[in-house]
């Protein structure tokens, strides 16, 4: 898996996300999350977040 850092605005805080084999995204941080994400069939929803992400420069791989 890929793993990506997405810092906020004011550069400080950061959240850690992996990239899975079909392209979903999760943070590490909050692995229940991403369960939660997984069991309630949310995580594509947070994948397209986190691409939207990407596009606007926020995301360092």
């Amino acid at each position: 898996m890929k793993q990506y850092i997405v810092r906020n605005k004011n550069g400080i805080d950061e959240v850690r996300f992996f990239i899975g084999k079909s392209g979903e995204a999760f943070p590490t941080d909050q692995f229940n999350l991403a369960v939660s994400w997984m069991m309630s069939g949310q995580l594509n929803a947070g994948a397209v977040e986190f691409v939207q992400k990407i596009k606007n420069n926020e995301v360092k791989s």
